[in-house]
């Protein structure tokens, strides 16, 4: 009995005995996951480099954070660094969630140094380290990148900085994530194109459209969940979720307005059963097919056992129609959720994997044909980045269709956006896909009655090669069907893509969303007079953005916080054709057109007959900058329903 214990006792007493025996410069090397080598200045200034001032190893006990040994830096001039050596990334770590940090102490005086990740050519996520006479670690997060090298980064910013401390430095996995609620994509599907599939609704009221047998149960694309989108048919234009969890949920409808024998101007919105929310208002001319989109914010804070999204309709005179019976017209909808500020909320303090560029104004594409076909290539055309966190490289062909090539994972799932204008040479009936050459991913079709229409593809993409080549193709009745820029200073086709299936990066706790809602028409500034002024707050929530309002300068939206906020704008003029936009900083005496492309958000000019101009785009905006709705100075439709303007932050 005694030989046991006896066995068991050096057993469990000599890893410690040995860990007891290691010197601070073993200890320090036998970190878990920390990359960096000599991390804590246990080896003196082995792997670590000055690029001028004066650098020493202290033995000072004040002067040390844990161990032996402390680095000591007294930069001598601004812009100068102080760098770990660079460390080959391990294929283990490649797009994960890291983090990079170094305990600091500053004895006297204030520092304004920063410290961020270096790649030997590159200094990301620079952040200003804590100015403390007491040791503070300043940490930051970022996406691994999935090859080079990397190295922590100290840079001097004032040219009399103060001497520095320096020990405990880490960079690796990050270590310093907890629960996340993020926002998530709940599921997204539609109404497959059926003969005599043909909501109406006659009312000047908004209310639910009437049951029609012959269309088909809401055929699910994607339900990731949480919530179950249910299939059972209700013949009407609407979708369930069943077991919602607490959270702001935004639902969208896209569709076809299916055009009457006689125009008339037509109104829509979505109802939980509860709310009836996202009222957008347009003129559907005589005889034509229009697009819309609808969209709108419900929040729950309790499980929902049940909860249908409904279409709601109304006309001025005559009937409201969504059509889905023909020309691949067809009824979308989706659903993402938003953490509510009663869960555990925490936000990604980096973007996504995402990339962003445009087709330019040089670019014009024609193809003539009555099944899908490719378009004539453009050799003079080209593509341009706009974003790119952490993608890859994005590219086009040297005799360029309307097409990227990228490299995606092969079995993941991505968001792609395009957007440009489709004008066919006369009135017919046209229909655009995007496709990989095989399968495609999305297609609409309207009839255009000969004028420029923006066709927004958006879908889910399910990467199968690798790399991957999305392309537009179109097909019309009778005549070619073009994509080319809406007006000289306007790109010609603009993309985005967004992988789904990432892993997200380290979040940071935050505080409720922010967003304001305006509705009514009030006219314009007296001085700012094409920049527009609203009659009724609907919504003022958080502090990301301040609303405000006045009868010299018109209504504005001043962003407190960087991020991505989603815009969107409805107005009208009694009068016939007029331009408007979303734009950021401009003056208010500037006409729309006139905007700088830059600075032009979103951008539409009706064809004529009063049409209700509605639109949307989602931006990466930074603090400080001002939002507007701007016109040509024309637009003057009053009601509620006819004008609206919303800008809600929904990411860091």
């Amino acid at each position: 009995m005694r030989a046991s214990w006896i066995g068991f006792l050096l057993g469990f007493l000599t890893p410690a005995l040995a860990v007891g025996a290691l010197s601070e410069q073993d200890r320090a090397l036998i970190t878990p996951r920390n990359i960096l080598v000599n991390p804590g200045f246990e080896a003196g200034k082995a792997n670590w480099t000055a690029s001028g001032g004066t650098f020493t190893i202290t033995t000072t006990a004040a002067n040390i954070s844990t161990g032996n040994n402390a680095a000591s830096w007294d930069s001598s001039s601004a812009s100068q660094t102080f760098t770990s050596s660079a460390v080959t990334i391990p294929a283990g770590l490649y797009a994960q969630n890291g983090v990079a940090r170094c305990r600091i102490q500053v004895p006297s005086g204030t520092a304004t140094h920063t410290i961020g990740v270096w790649d030997g050519t590159t200094l990301t996520n620079a952040t200003t380290i804590t100015s403390s006479s007491a040791y503070t670690a300043t940490t930051l997060n970022f996406i691994i990148p999935s090859s080079g090298t990397l190295a922590i980064r100290l840079t001097s910013v004032d040219a009399n900085e103060p001497s520095i401390n320096i020990d405990d430095c880490y960079l690796g996995l990050a270590d310093n994530i907890g629960t996340v609620a993020q926002a998530q994509f709940i599921g997204s599907g539609y109404y497959a194109t059926t003969g005599s599939c043909l909501w109406t609704r006659s009312s000047t009221s908004l209310g639910a459209f009437s049951t029609t047998a012959a269309c088909p149960a809401p055929t699910v694309e994607a339900n990731p969940g949480p919530g179950t989108i249910s299939t059972t048919d209700a013949d009407l234009p609407q979708f369930t979720v069943n077991n919602l969890t607490p959270g702001i949920y935004r639902a969208q409808f896209t569709g076809f307005n299916d055009g009457g024998s006689s125009g008339t101007e037509v109104s829509y919105a979505i109802s939980d059963g509860t709310n009836t929310r996202g009222y957008v208002s347009q003129t559907r001319p005589a005889g034509n097919s229009t697009w819309f989109q609808v969209e709108a914010f419900f929040t729950y804070t309790n499980i929902q056992s049940s909860v249908t999204f409904s279409m709601y309709g109304a006309a001025t005179s005559g009937s409201v129609q969504i059509g889905n019976s023909a020309n691949n017209n067809r009824l979308n909808f989706s659903l993402i959720k938003f953490p509510s500020s009663s869960e555990i909320a925490y936000e990604a303090n980096s973007l996504p994997n995402s990339w962003s560029g445009y087709h330019d104004t040089t670019c014009s594409w024609a193809v003539t044909s009555t099944s899908y076909a490719d378009f004539t290539a453009d050799a003079s055309c080209n593509l341009t980045e706009r974003t790119n966190r952490n993608f890859g490289t994005v590219s086009t062909s040297g005799s360029v269709k309307p097409a990227i090539t990228f490299n995606p994972v092969v079995g993941r799932r991505y968001w792609v956006c395009a957007t440009g204008s489709l004008f066919p040479s006369s009135a017919v009936n046209a229909a655009v896909r995007l496709w990989d050459g095989t399968t495609t991913v999305l297609e609409v079709a309207a009839n255009t009655g000969a004028n420029r229409t923006d066709i927004p593809l958006c879908g889910i993409y399910n990467a199968a090669t690798s790399p991957a080549t999305l392309s537009l193709q179109a097909q019309s009745d009778s005549g070619a069907v073009n994509i080319s820029s809406g007006r000289q200073s306007q790109s010609s086709l603009e993309w985005a893509i967004f992988d789904l299936d990432q892993s997200f990066p380290a979040p940071i706790l935050v505080g409720p969303r922010s967003y304001v809602v305006m509705s009514g028409g009030n006219g314009y500034g007296s001085t700012a007079n094409k920049r527009r002024r609203f009659t009724t707050v609907l919504e003022n929530v958080g502090t990301a953005i301040t609303l405000t309002q006045s009868s010299v300068n018109g209504d504005t939206f001043t962003i407190n916080s960087n991020g991505i906020y989603a815009m969107s704008y409805n107005d009208g003029y009694s009068g016939g054709a007029f331009e408007a936009g979303i734009t950021r900083n401009s003056n208010g005496t500037t006409s729309v057109a006139a905007v700088p492309d830059a600075d032009l958000l979103a951008y539409y000019t009706s064809p004529g007959g009063s049409v209700l101009l509605p639109m949307s785009t989602t931006r990466y905006l930074t603090a400080g900058t001002v939002i507007e709705a701007t016109t040509d100075g024309t637009a003057d439709r009053t009601t509620a329903k006819q004008v609206r303007f919303s800008i809600t932050k929904v990411s860091d």
